[in-house]
């Protein structure tokens, strides 16, 4: 008998609600890249969106593509996360646009939690994850994600489409509410044109953000550091993974935005364009690159889910793999 299962998606924005749900489908073919993938384009500067295709995507054949990562070169003195607070704005789920006191929390933790405070973010590649803060006229809300390159840095689609966004700052290797690698403003954001079309498909639910020098002239992947990112293609069941960001029962439970994760590993069910894994998370850790042993990423965090299958269901997490058309509009923000 053919075996049918169902995948419910909860999003993990800083303290998501269990009634946003995204139904999925267990075998969506990924695009051609080459012809039909588009990506929309924000820039904050002037607050305007505009769709753009890459007319020189990659040309790697079947070859999975490996950016190479990078320590950074020091710190900068340490700097508390109150500074950048707006008091008068309102913290919300930018899907809903509710208050996070007022939202019902999923349930991400898998089971005991197994989650533990980084001690210090001083190594790779802890200090190249990042805290990021999103606030437009009203509200304000928070992510995480990792830097990739000089300038850039992922997070997930979720996290910057659903409000309209004045501004955004990242803190890389941000601890116990102090920095030391700088804050940069995001100047520009690109995600897939498909998270819009499809609704809000996990497959394309991630985005790459642009962001200046900070005060000093520094580029974060040169003062913070780069992850090592590699293409995913088929990743084994029970593979040796960790994720780590900013989640956000941990900041209400201490006060402070510090860096929370572990280990874990991969799960046995195997899907083309997603990949899941049996981490606690929580609200706050959208956009937090999983890592494989070689804390190299694979995949980008973006919720939890539940999958059926024969009558029987089961709650793990996951998120969009690396994929092509990741990796093309990596290489299309590198090069402009």
């Amino acid at each position: 008998m053919k075996k049918i299962i169902v995948l419910i998606l909860v999003l993990a924005l800083f303290i998501p609600t269990s009634n946003v749900f995204a139904a999925e489908n267990t075998h969506v073919e990924a695009p051609s890249v080459e012809k039909d993938f588009k990506y929309i384009k924000y820039d904050l500067g002037s607050q305007t969106k505009s769709l753009i295709k890459n007319e020189n995507p990659t040309k790697l054949g079947d070859k999975p593509f490996i950016s190479q990562g990078k320590i950074g070169y020091g710190e900068l003195e340490k700097v508390n996360l109150e500074d950048f607070k707006s008091p008068n704005k309102t913290w919300v789920d930018p899907l809903t646009g509710e208050e996070l006191n007022n939202q019902i929390k999923p349930f991400e933790v898998i089971g005991s939690d197994g989650r533990q405070k980084v001690i210090s973010t001083a190594s790779m590649p802890y200090r190249a994850l990042t805290y990021i803060q999103f606030e437009n006229l009203f509200n304000a809300w928070s992510c995480s994600g990792g830097v990739i390159a000089q300038d850039l840095v992922v997070t997930n689609a979720h996290c910057v489409t659903e409000a309209d966004i004045l501004v955004g700052t990242v803190f890389p290797g941000l601890n116990d509410s102090t920095y030391s690698y700088g804050y940069y403003t995001i100047t520009e954001i690109i995600y897939p044109e498909q998270w819009t079309s499809t609704n809000g498909s996990s497959d394309y639910d991630y985005a790459i953000l642009r962001v200046s020098t900070d005060s000093s002239g520094n580029h974060i992947g040169n003062r913070a550091g780069i992850l090592s990112w590699q293409e995913a293609g088929t990743i084994n069941a029970n593979s040796i993974l960790s994720t780590y960001g900013y989640p956000g029962d941990k900041m209400e439970e201490t006060g402070l935005v510090s860096m929370w994760g572990m280990e874990g590993r991969s799960d046995s069910y195997i899907h083309s364009n997603l990949f899941f894994h049996n981490m606690d998370t929580f609200g706050g850790q959208s956009g937090s690159p999983i890592l494989n042993m070689y804390h190299r990423m694979i995949a980008v965090h973006n919720g939890s889910y539940t999958l059926t299958a024969n009558n029987t269901s089961r709650l793990v997490n996951g998120g969009p793999k690396i994929r092509r058309d990741f990796t093309n509009l990596y290489n299309l923000m590198l090069n402009n």
